[in-house]
């Protein structure tokens, strides 16, 4: 298999995965969860120095913030914005990027051939800066090759 194949594949494999994870979290809506940081109840003991994280299921085409579409995913204590940091990276906003860098595989699909849409360099090698770009992330993943890297 050409490099560009090969590590084309490897970035699809690991952009699948990790669209399936995002999606494991919801409960059964048409979108996966989006999760914003809640305010504790005043009452509560903890109120202070907790924070909680709401998770929003978009069920049967409801909205966002039907109440049961809404519950307490998380209580994080809130001293080193864990909460914020928690909820930056919801389901939805995993999904989306995925997506992102899914359109960006395919149009770099035959860059090493010279058949595609390709802005990134190819110097010595079978795919573009761009390709070792989106596979750096998963550089700890089986499968992963060590001439991937984009060091330059």
């Amino acid at each position: 298999m050409p490099d560009q194949s090969a590590i084309s594949a490897f970035v699809a494999a690991n952009l699948d995965r990790e669209y399936r994870d995002a999606q494991l979290i919801s409960q059964g809506g048409f979108r996966p969860q989006r999760w914003e940081v809640a305010e504790c109840v005043p009452d509560w003991p903890f109120a202070d120095y907790m924070a909680e994280i709401i998770a929003h299921d978009q069920i049967n085409d409801e909205s966002w913030d039907e109440p049961h579409g809404q519950y307490r995913m998380a209580l994080v204590t809130n001293g080193r914005n864990q909460d914020e940091h928690i909820a930056r990276y919801d389901p939805e906003r995993i999904c989306v990027e995925i997506e992102a860098k899914r359109r960006i595989l395919s149009r770099h699909a035959k860059c090493a051939h010279g058949e595609g849409v390709c802005s990134g360099r190819t110097v010595g090698r079978e795919f573009c800066d761009d390709m070792a770009d989106l596979a750096a992330p998963y550089a700890g993943q089986p499968g992963f090759r060590p001439e991937w890297r984009n060091d330059a």
